[in-house]
This record gives structure tokens, C-alpha cells and sequence, in this order.
């Protein structure tokens, strides 16, 4: 290793990576004369910012049906739809009384515009309720005044042409006490780490039993981030995350219950700002492959280590530096203990375990394929595994299956060199390359001088967390859904 006096070991460019079967991984360059680096990074409170359930709150169960032997019925996320041969219709499972809601479908019986009419069922008789004609898809639209009543209304909706009756089905639409959500806000910036408190009002007519949920939104959705009961005078406080840094609108949820809807707050906007200035560009960054890898964020990564090799102090350095790309990205770990295994391991230490998707350990160049037996590398990162996948914000991306790090066990560590390795390291695990600039942390030659994620690292972290939304299975599969090779930076 080089001294450090030693002019920097410039990388290569990325147009010179080397192909290699069964991993995909980054090497890092670090100094072996690194001095300590006290307050490597600034600590952090949690490495589970956000929780793992998805929101989807769904009103009190409707019912509907279709006249006729072929009809068909389906519900969800608030949504009945009827289906017949000849028409389908959608409505909402409920309503809020005093409100508006829409009874939308498509007419499939022959060409040119139908006239559509929705009838509801009064007693013995069927009162008209609202009225239009298809588009040239057969598509049409009604909307219909919810009323003042908590009741089960019944709606027909009917297709005709020249006064003959080409098909109709029939939906139900439970109309609810009306539920508001009052909410004063924080400001509209906080630092990280800071407490930040929504509190509001839930007014209903009745408030027993009835949560509220302070909702984050991602690009795939709304997703929950806390909850709590509603107290018997309508009240609620919810803590907002600020433990990891992003910019989006937040919302307070009430979900229907005792007989009142669902009620939800307008948007607000929210940004969590570091509490250090990122140096650098934030354009430094690249991709660790050409299509970009990801861990789906919306599902915590479970880890196990193999530390047998490892200095004192290594386990802490981990858990810290698992802290560090939470904080940038949002990803939750969760830690299942120890394993044999090593990153691109070896002979005894080749087999990945079954029920984890990250390993981060200590190992010699006879435990493993990184290339510690030549060079100045004593850090390897990256991942091993992916399949097809779909990113809201990237379009195709690989979803990491097995993905770690591995540092080199007889390298002479310092507390502070061990947590920066180990940091840009993950950060290789979780998709990012390298950076081209020595102060960001992604930097793949480091003497010391990377204390902090720079704004080059966290514009690439952000890509690779929760503001990215969760990742989805791809549109389609065949022989090329798993990653077929390696791509490997020295």
C-alpha cells in the first residue's frame, strides 16, 4: 500500500471493468497508512427509518352484484366493479354522506355511442339517478350525489340503443357519516435528527376504535410510516421520520370505521436537510452496472456477518455504517446473525446463506475471489445475484438477491479507515459505483479525507432508497430474467 505522501491511485474508467461469472462487485483502494478519522460520520438514532407495510386502507366492505348467469364480481381498494358479457362497472365500496362519487364503466355490445342510464331502487320502484352517452371505446361516466343518509344505496346501470336495452348490472355503494381531518403541520424543513410532530383533529360521528396513519409519498404510492389511536375527543399526534433524509408530501389517513368513511388531510410537503454541508457535485456518482442494481426498498434487507477474522470494533463500525446508508437512503437492515459465508467466498466460505440477501465480513485472499492478494485493495462490495425487476423512477433494474462486502482480514485497520471501508463498501452493495472526486465517499482511492457522504453519494443513495418507490416484478420473463455475469470494478 501506498504511503501517504504517495500521489493518489487514480481508478480506472468504467469502460474497463472486467467480466467475470457468479458476482457482481467493486473494489475499493484505501491507504494503508489511513489515520484515525474520529467522527468518521455523524452518528444516527435508527437503522429502521421506515416501517415494512404497505398502506392500503380500505373503506367498510360493500357488496354488489350483476343481473343475468354470467355475472361477475371483484373488490379492491375501495372498488366494486360489476362485470357482465356486455358491460362493466365500477363504483366505489362507500362514500362520504354529503358528498359525490362516480359510477364509471365500458359498454361492449356492438359499434357507434349508447346511451347509459343509472337508476336507483326506491321501495318497489326504480328512480332515474343520472345519465350519458359512450365514447367511441364505449367508455361513460356518472356521477351521482352521495346524500345526507348513512345507508346501502342500489344502483342499475343500463346500456340502450334505439330504445332497446343492450345490458345492464347492478352495483352497491354504502353511503357513511362523513370523516375530517383538521392537521397543523410543522415547518416545512427540519434538520435531521430533529423531532417533527403532526397534530390534528378527527371529526366523526363516532371516534371509537379509529386510528390515524401519517402516510409518506413514493412514487408507487402512499406508503405508512406511523400510526396512532385517536383519543376520544378527536385528537392525535404522530411523529414524522427524521432519521433519514428526504424530500416528498406526507398525509394523515383515518380509515373508515363505526359507520363514518375514511377521511384524509390535504398533502403537505416535507424535507429533512443534513445537518452538514455535502461537498462536492451532486452529478458525481455512477451506477455499479450499466442497468442499475437495487435492493427493493419497501422490504427490509436481512444480513448476516462472518467477523471470525475481524479487528475489534468491527461489529460496531458495521452497524454504524448500516446506519449511514440508511440515513441517505431510506433501506431498513435487519441483522440475523452470523454466518460462515464470505462475499464472493471460497471453497468453506462460498455457500450464501438461503435467508439472507446481504453478507458483510472479513476475509484473506484464500477465503475469497477479491483480488487481496495483489494490489492495494483491501476492500469488495457489491452483488452476486439479481433478477428482472421494474423501478418507477429507473424503468428496468436488476433487484439485488445476493448482494455484500468483504475487507480484507489482515490489513492493519484503524477505528476510523475500518468504518469509512466499510460504508463505501455497502454503498457498493446497494448499487452505487464510483464517484471520480476524492471528497465524495464513493471516492475509490481514500487517505482519509472522506468524513462525510458528499452530495455526489447522496444524490446516488437517494436513487437507490425509498424515494424511488418500491420496486416491481418485471413485465415480462424468460432465460434472461436472472443476472447473467459479473461486472467488477478493481
Amino acid at each position: 500500500m501506498p504511503p501517504d505522501s504517495a500521489p493518489r491511485r487514480p481508478h480506472p474508467p468504467r469502460t474497463s471493468r472486467a467480466v467475470r461469472t457468479g458476482l457482481l462487485a467493486a473494489a475499493t483502494v484505501l491507504s494503508a497508512g489511513a489515520a484515525t478519522l474520529p467522527g468518521l460520520l455523524p452518528a444516527t438514532a435508527s437503522a429502521s427509518p421506515v416501517p415494512s407495510d404497505q398502506v392500503s386502507a380500505r373503506p367498510a366492505a360493500g357488496s354488489t352484484t350483476a343481473s343475468g348467469a354470467t355475472r361477475a364480481t371483484k373488490a379492491t381498494r375501495g372498488v366494486v366493479v360489476a362485470r357482465r358479457a356486455r358491460i362493466t362497472v365500477k363504483a366505489p365500496r362507500s362514500a362520504a354522506a354529503g358528498s359525490r362519487f362516480t359510477l364509471r364503466g365500458t359498454v361492449r355490445a356492438g359499434s357507434g355511442v349508447r346511451v347509459v342510464t343509472v337508476t336507483e331502487k326506491r321501495g318497489a320502484r326504480w328512480k332515474k339517478v343520472g345519465r350519458d352517452r359512450t365514447n367511441r371505446r364505449g367508455a361513460f361516466s356518472v356521477k351521482v350525489r352521495a346524500g345526507g343518509k348513512e345507508r346501502t344505496r342500489t344502483f342499475r346501470v343500463q346500456a340502450s340503443a334505439r330504445g332497446r336495452v343492450l345490458a345492464r348490472a347492478r352495483v352497491k355503494v354504502r353511503v357513511q357519516a362523513p370523516t375530517t381531518v383538521t392537521t397543523t403541520w410543522p415547518a416545512a424543513t427540519a434538520p435531521w435528527g430533529a423531532p417533527v410532530t403532526v397534530t390534528g383533529v378527527v371529526s366523526a360521528a363516532d371516534l371509537a376504535g379509529r386510528t390515524a396513519r401519517l402516510q409518506l409519498k413514493l412514487p408507487t404510492g402512499w406508503r405508512q410510516v406511523s400510526s396512532t389511536p385517536v383519543a376520544a375527543d378527536g385528537s392525535f399526534a404522530l411523529a414524522a421520520p427524521s432519521d433519514w433524509l428526504y424530500s416528498t408530501r406526507l398525509r394523515v389517513l383515518v380509515p373508515a370505521g363505526g359507520g363514518s368513511s375514511e377521511g384524509r388531510s390535504a398533502p403537505w410537503g416535507l424535507t429533512i436537510t443534513p445537518t452538514w454541508a455535502p461537498p462536492g457535485s451532486p452529478r458525481d456518482w455512477t451506477e455499479l452496472n450499466e442497468t442499475p442494481l437495487r435492493y427493493d426498498p419497501c422490504q427490509v434487507i436481512a444480513y448476516r456477518t462472518n467477523l471470525d477474522a475481524a479487528p475489534p470494533g468491527a461489529a460496531e463500525a458495521l452497524t454504524e455504517a448500516l446506519r449511514q446508508v440508511s440515513l441517505a437512503t431510506g433501506l431498513r437492515f435487519q441483522h440475523l446473525g452470523a454466518t460462515t459465508a464470505l462475499f464472493d467466498g471460497e471453497g468453506a466460505n462460498a455457500a450464501y446463506p438461503k435467508d439472507a440477501t446481504l453478507i458483510v465480513g472479513f476475509g484473506t485472499a484464500t477465503q475469497t475471489r477479491a483480488p487481496f492478494d495483489t494490489g492495494p485493495t483491501i476492500g469488495w462490495g457489491g452483488s452476486a445475484h439479481g433478477v428482472r425487476a421494474r423501478s418507477a423512477t429507473l424503468g428496468q433494474v436488476w433487484r439485488i438477491v445476493q448482494g455484500g462486502a468483504v475487507l480484507k482480514a489482515d490489513h492493519a485497520w484503524t477505528p476510523g479507515s475500518m468504518l469509512e471501508a466499510l460504508t463505501h463498501e455497502v454503498g457498493h452493495a446497494v448499487g452505487l459505483g464510483h464517484a471520480d472526486m476524492p471528497d465524495q465517499l464513493m471516492y475509490p482511492v481514500s487517505e482519509g479525507a472522506n468524513p462525510v457522504w458528499g452530495a455526489g453519494d447522496l444524490t446516488g443513495l437517494r436513487s437507490a432508497g425509498l424515494l424511488s418507490g418500491c420496486l416491481r416484478p418485471a413485465r415480462a420473463s424468460g432465460d434472461g430474467d436472472r443476472f447473467p455475469g459479473v461486472v467488477a470494478l478493481p
